[in-house]
């Protein structure tokens, strides 16, 4: 159970987080998507280049931290460029967009850094299968959140 709730506190921070930058979820989440096409490409590289350098952290292991900043950092840069959102409901409806996104991609950097329970094991079990499916209304959530703030702004 430890380590679902360590994925809850996770997602609740960056909920809340995202909830507090008062932007619209779409260019964030691309930037996800992004990160997890860098962290897939370049963990290794960077974790490797980070321990020549002599900085070593075995827990979490050093691998896990690098792929899930290179996750993290494409999304905050996109947020400061996310068009503001006004209202509360939209606020709720990006920050819950974003976090479920981004505990999917990092998910598997958390995985690796965490020996599993039994009890983990089994909820996981349950819920992984739905992740493909989440992740790519995510992201088809935020494409529409794009086009659709383009099309608006093209009016103005």
């Amino acid at each position: 159970m430890t380590f679902l709730i360590l994925l809850g506190i996770f997602f609740v921070a960056l909920g809340y987080r995202f909830y507090l930058s008062k932007r619209r979820m779409g260019l964030p989440v691309l930037g996800l998507a992004a990160g997890a096409l860098l962290a897939k490409l370049w963990t290794v590289q960077l974790t490797s280049l980070i321990v020549t350098a002599g900085f070593v952290i075995e827990k979490p292991p050093l691998s896990s931290i690098v792929a899930i900043l290179l996750i993290l950092l494409p999304a905050l840069v996109a947020e400061a460029k996310a068009p503001k959102v006004h209202t509360a409901r939209a606020r709720i409806f990006a920050s819950i967009i974003f976090a479920l996104a981004a505990l999917i991609m990092t998910y598997d950097a958390f995985l690796a850094a965490v020996v599993l329970d039994e009890a983990s094991k089994s909820m996981l079990q349950q819920i992984t299968p739905y992740s493909t499916i989440t992740l790519t209304v995510c992201i088809a959530l935020a494409l529409i959140d794009v086009l659709n703030d383009r099309k608006h702004s093209s009016h103005h």
